[in-house]
């Protein structure tokens, strides 16, 4: 609690003044700005430097939206929060005829209300797509694919309203933001994936941007599109991990796991098209071994955090990602999925 004193002074036309003093006492409340969920548990800190572990709240993945936090297991369980500090497990309830829920793929807060792919055994076991106002209570809005999904299924979408989203497969779905049906877009292309490797769909400025990739180059993806139906594969390297914009640029993560320590960030100035590389590489060494929640990047009021799958390691950066600090996560021997409180994919 503090309290601050000031005074305000009003003066007349011809000089004469009044002074009078006030003061406001102020609660001061501090949130967790970063969550990260890990295989044991999950770390909070509120400024991305001191963090507190909470021993058995695991989680795959992680978000804030409508002032709370979500994290998601690969079963049905989740967990909620306002404050980063307390939680509450729960069960969410399913409404709409979805079938069958088994987990959670993954959730994002988007237009004032959270999104979410489930799978399911509706239609012989898929993909299905339901929205939620608290991320208690979700409804069933479409079949996205009938295809058994094991996917972590990351997904976007753009202010139009159009969806993107991939499955287990090599295949790439869209909505309709008219029609709101799903249709498998981007078919003479192959989209590579790999279970708990990370597979990273995101809009920004015009383009859509789907990364994947976790082992030889061959089993590597990096498409652009300007539509989400048209796709054009561009140039990649061994391991193409995570995606986030920060001032003005695209930041990604590239991994050769034959020679650890040529682990180098890349970054676009031109919504995707092209990538380059980016910041002191030398300064970093281990900083990728892939991020298996496919959400490795955070980044708000100036900090980047980026966790690494395998070490429980994170590495921090507050010039953009030129140089990174690393660190041991408390409790954590892996990282999932990082996620800011009102801050940037």
């Amino acid at each position: 609690m503090a309290t601050y004193n000031f005074t305000i002074r009003a003066t007349d036309n011809v000089g004469a003044y009044s002074d009078r003093d006030f003061n406001l006492t102020v609660n001061n409340t501090v949130y967790d700005r970063f969550v990260i969920v890990g295989n044991t548990g999950l770390v909070r800190s509120p400024d991305g430097i001191n963090w507190t572990f909470e021993d058995g709240l695991s989680g795959f993945g992680v978000n804030f939206g409508g002032g709370q936090w979500l994290v998601w297991t690969n079963t049905t369980i989740m967990r909620r929060s306002v404050d980063g500090t307390n939680w509450i497990t729960y069960t969410p309830t399913f409404t709409g005829n979805p079938g069958a829920i088994s987990f959670v793929n993954h959730l994002r807060y988007i237009n004032g209300a959270w999104t979410g792919l489930f799978s399911s055994t509706v239609s012989g076991g898929g993909l299905v797509e339901m929205t939620s106002t608290d991320g208690i209570a979700w409804t069933y809005v479409a079949l996205v694919t009938g295809t058994a999904n094991t996917a972590s299924a990351d997904f976007d979408i753009d202010p139009a309203g159009n969806m993107v989203t991939r499955d287990s497969n090599t295949f790439m779905y869209r909505k309709d933001a008219v029609t709101k049906v799903w249709s498998r877009v981007g078919a003479n292309l192959t989209f590579p994936y790999q279970n708990n490797a990370a597979s990273t769909i995101r809009y920004y400025n015009g383009v859509w941007i789907y990364m994947a990739g976790y082992g030889a180059a061959a089993a590597s993806c990096y498409a652009t599109s300007v539509d989400a139906i048209n796709w054009v594969v561009r140039p990649n390297a061994e391991t193409i991990t995570g995606l986030t914009y920060v001032n003005g640029r695209i930041l990604s993560m590239i991994y050769n796991p034959s020679t650890p320590t040529s682990n180098t960030m890349y970054a676009s100035t031109n919504a995707g098209r092209s990538f380059s590389q980016y910041g002191n590489n030398t300064a970093k060494p281990g900083l990728m071994n892939n991020a298996s929640g496919r959400q490795g990047f955070a980044y708000f009021g100036g900090t980047l955090l980026y966790g690494v799958t395998g070490s429980g390691a994170l590495h921090r950066s507050t010039d953009d990602g030129l140089n990174w600090t690393r660190s041991n996560l408390p409790g954590l021997t892996s990282c999932f999925a990082v996620a800011a409180r009102d801050g940037i994919l």
